[in-house]
């Protein structure tokens, strides 16, 4: 056998080995991201929910309008608190723990959603979405990267980015041709794959470390990522920043510390920036429009079947904006991509309010293709600016240093010194 033969035969292994950890880590974050399409498929459900129990009913009182407002803002509210837990859990019982309790959540969730015989039930079931899965929104984001090689991360994050509204698509697709119970089945199913897959995880290697596990965070870094020379090196760093002076300190220490940190503006000014962008998407009409979609083209319309098929129309637009949004962010400048984006929508909405105003003046007739066509554009553009917010908020952690801030700062007093 020649050199040739040799070293053709070492790259094949090579490859191999990449593939196979390669495999690992989209195992472990097939079980992360399936988890927001669950919350996306949770959002889209009242949706097409309370037009199909209205007309089981044959009254608009079975879901008065009151109900019908409540039921998308209840997981809204919930998830504020089940932040905090989720939180508090990924940092001292970790990230397996974690997605184990989130999953088995949102399967009990959806056990009671395919079970309720009334809204009120129903509403029950939004509120263990809510305290479980909308927060999973922020903390797959510490999964993905936790689990995910470098070279990876930016493949997970893209698919990432856009599964939350294939989630919201599919449950309207589902709502709009069968049973509104098919939601619910779709999301048990999910559920039981990620509770599944969670089980056969290993624990986060960065966790770890923290905890003082330097043995079992050697053992998950190389089942993840391998024994190449980057992957030692990247595991050698990651052991030398969590074996300094820092995991020592007394926990009320550790508490004032981690205040001080907090207070910093290289934190703060981030937190606060991320929270702007946030509202600027909300507080456009994208986000009622997605719950109300139905409804607002019923009005256009007057006519159901055309509602149904103009909603799923704009949700495949945003999903397909969302794809565009991630090329464009490569080309132009996210602050200027933006502003742009957010002043067309605006545009949009402002042509589409001065249309409706003159149809309802009858200065001239109502075209419906019009009036759809101006909330596609808007939805497109909408889409557009949310993923340049999303990467303008990456963009501005990383100038402040946030996340190295963070990382340094706050601590977790390792399990050998508790």
């Amino acid at each position: 056998m020649n050199d040739f033969d040799i070293e053709l035969k070492m790259n094949q292994k090579k490859n191999r080995l990449k593939r196979k950890y390669f495999y690992r880590q989209l195992l472990v974050n097939s079980a992360a991201i399936i988890c927001l399409f669950i919350h996306g498929v949770e959002v889209g459900a009242p949706t097409v929910l309370v037009p199909q129990l209205r007309q089981e009913a044959n009254s608009t009182d079975a879901v008065t309008p009151e109900q019908a407002s409540w039921l998308p803002a209840i997981a809204s509210y919930t998830a504020v608190p089940g932040l905090i837990v989720q939180n508090a859990m990924a940092a001292y019982f970790g990230r397996k723990v974690t997605h184990t309790f989130v999953s088995i959540g949102a399967l009990i969730g959806f056990i009671i959603f395919y079970c309720s015989p009334n809204i009120q039930v129903i509403m029950i079931a939004q509120f263990f979405q809510g305290v479980f899965m909308s927060p999973y929104v922020c903390t797959v984001i510490m999964f993905i990267a936790e689990y995910t090689s470098s070279e990876h991360r930016g493949l997970f994050l893209t698919i990432k980015s856009a599964t939350f509204f294939w989630g919201i698509l599919t449950s309207n697709v589902l709502g709009t041709f069968f049973h509104w119970k098919t939601i619910p089945m779709l999301g048990m199913a999910c559920s039981v794959y990620s509770l599944i897959v969670g089980y056969f995880w290993p624990e986060s290697p960065l966790w770890l470390a923290k905890m003082g596990r330097f043995d079992q965070c050697a053992k998950s870094h190389r089942w993840l990522k391998g024994s190449s020379e980057k992957s030692e090196k990247e595991l050698e760093k990651l052991l030398a920043e969590n074996q300094n002076s820092k995991n020592k300190m007394p926990l009320k220490y550790q508490i004032n510390h981690t205040f001080k940190s907090i207070i910093k503006k290289e934190i703060y000014k981030p937190v606060l920036l991320s929270q702007l962008l946030i509202a600027l998407y909300v507080f456009s009409g994208k986000l009622v429009y997605t719950v109300y979609a139905v409804e607002i083209l019923k009005k256009i319309t007057n006519k159901t079947s055309t509602a149904y098929a103009g909603m799923l129309i704009i949700d495949a637009v945003t999903i397909f904006s969302m794809y565009i949004g991630c090329a464009f962010v490569k080309v132009f400048k996210r602050r200027t991509l933006l502003f742009a984006c957010s002043s067309i929508g605006v545009a949009f909405l402002y042509i589409l309010s001065i249309y409706l105003y003159l149809v309802k003046f009858h200065v001239f007739a109502e075209d419906k293709y019009v009036s759809i066509s101006l909330l596609v554009g808007f939805s497109i553009n909408k889409t557009l600016q949310e993923i340049a917010e999303c990467m303008k908020g990456v963009k501005s952690v990383e100038d402040n240093r946030l996340l190295p801030t963070v990382r340094d700062n706050v601590t977790i007093v390792p399990e050998n010194q508790k």
